[in-house]
């Protein structure tokens, strides 16, 4: 899933050059306005045999600016529904699921889920040893 929350970064800096973009741990005296993009929960779940499903879920937190704070939120939830809702990475594009958005203290948290299906490598098989079988008829 690290792959997936570089993919979103790599976004969002390419469209907002400007805007610094933070992962996990923001830098001291950062000025706003500046993203975040922190990983909150994952989870994994078996889908057959050797099938998985890794799920995870991403909050990228928007700071706007000081001037119209509750402006630029609503703007910036409204390009995030339109660009990251499909995000591609090794020539993959993962669709994201159960996308929102919230605004609390003029900060923008929008929520979006990645599920990645995966195949595990087969476990080795040990191999039986030869066998030597005899028979004698009376």
């Amino acid at each position: 899933m690290e792959e997936i929350r570089s993919a979103i970064v790599n976004k969002l800096s390419l469209s907002f050059p400007d805007y610094p973009v933070f992962d996990e741990q923001v830098t001291e005296g950062s000025q706003v306005p500046y993203f975040m993009v922190v990983e909150t929960s994952n989870g994994q779940k078996k889908a057959g045999n050797r099938r998985v499903i890794r799920s995870s879920t991403f909050n990228v937190h928007f700071f706007p600016g000081l001037l119209n704070p509750r402006s630029e939120c609503r703007i910036m939830n409204e390009w995030c529904y339109e660009h990251l809702s499909n995000i591609s990475f090794e020539g993959n594009t993962y669709q994201g699921r159960d996308l929102h958005a919230e605004i609390v203290d003029k900060v923008l948290h929008f929520f979006i889920n990645f599920d990645v299906h995966l195949l595990l490598p087969r476990e080795p098989v040990v191999i039986m040893e030869n066998i030597v079988q005899e028979e004698h008829i009376k």
